[in-house]
C-alpha cells in the first residue's frame, strides 16, 4: 500500500517540474500553444495508460486477504448479506422505537 501511495505522488511534483520544461517559450504564443498542447497529450497518453491497465487486471472478486474466512466469495452474496444486515437494522430500529414511544 505504502509503494502504490508513494507512486500516486509522483505526478504531484513531477508534473509541474515536466510542464515548466516543455512549455517555457515566453514570448512565442503559437510555440508556447504547442508546447502546452505537448504537455496536455503526455498527460491523455498517461490517463489512457492508465485506464487500459485498469481495465486490463481489475477484478470484482473479493480477495481472499479480505474476508474473515479466508475464502474468495461471489459479489452477489455480498449484495444479498448488506440486504439482510439493512432489514436486521431497520428491525432493530423499529423495536426501540416503538419501546421508547
Amino acid at each position: 500500500m505504502s509503494i502504490g501511495n508513494t507512486l500516486a505522488t509522483v505526478p504531484g511534483f513531477a508534473g509541474p517540474e515536466m510542464a515548466e520544461a516543455i512549455a517555457h517559450s515566453e514570448h512565442d504564443v503559437r510555440k508556447l500553444q504547442q508546447q502546452w498542447r505537448t504537455v496536455f497529450f503526455i498527460l491523455a497518453a498517461i490517463y489512457v495508460a492508465g485506464t487500459i491497465i485498469y481495465v486490463a487486471l481489475a477484478s470484482g472478486e473479493q480477495q481472499s486477504w479480505a474476508d474473515e474466512t479466508g475464502e474468495k466469495t461471489e459479489n452477489y452474496e455480498f449484495h444479498e448479506l448488506e440486504e439482510e444486515a439493512v432489514e436486521d437494522a431497520t428491525e432493530t430500529y423499529r423495536r426501540l422505537d416503538t419501546n421508547d414511544g
